[in-house]
């Protein structure tokens, strides 16, 4: 989970020099937030895509959701609302055919990306690319498609290409959000 802090000072000087009222602060971030995840959840994609040399997109897709959270009263004494909204990434290992490359048969078993599988065999499996499995027992069935990590290269990537600008994604959205809203009316109580 990556955690970020928002600089309220800067928010709230933005919110001043625009002469934003407070429900219209309050809805630009509600909307900032969700923009950055959305902007967050496609870089994430097509970063791990291709840095962890995946066949198809959709095997990624399934382990990118959005999170929205609720308000919560912040611990500070100025009864600030901290609005979040996380973005959850399963990095659970992948099976062998989901990702490009060769498994390759080995005089013990077989091996893919330089780690080995001791007593396993390859075979084209059901996504009909090759594959690596290994049996449960003696007999012929049942086996078990072996699986690839993918965890530590995959928060080198996050960290590294993903998640570096995300306060600065965070803050064009709302400015571009505060923006609007304070020069088209959005969110002003009537009589003012």
């Amino acid at each position: 989970m990556i955690r970020t802090e928002i600089d309220w000072q800067e928010i709230k000087a933005a919110a001043d020099h625009l002469g934003a009222t407070e429900k219209q602060v309050g809805m630009a971030i509600s909307r900032a937030l969700s923009r950055t995840a959305g902007t967050m959840r496609a870089r994430a994609s097509r970063a791990l895509r291709k840095g962890l040399d995946v066949r198809r997109a959709n095997t990624l897709r399934k382990r990118l959701r959005e999170l929205r959270a609720g308000r919560r009263t912040r611990g500070s004494s100025s009864g600030q609302q901290l609005r979040e909204i996380s973005l959850w990434i399963g990095l659970n290992d992948l099976a062998v055919s989901d990702l490009k490359g060769r498994p390759a048969k080995t005089a013990t078993g077989a091996e893919f990306r330089g780690r080995t599988y001791q007593g396993a065999f390859v075979a084209v499996g059901k996504k009909g690319a090759r594959t690596i499995y290994k049996r449960a027992g003696r007999g012929r069935f049942p086996i078990s498609e072996q699986t690839f990590p993918i965890k530590d290269r995959a928060d080198v990537i996050l960290e590294d290409d993903v998640f570096d600008d995300l306060v600065d994604v965070f803050m064009k959205n709302f400015m571009s959000d505060l923006r609007a809203r304070v020069l088209h009316g959005v969110g002003r109580q009537r009589g003012n």
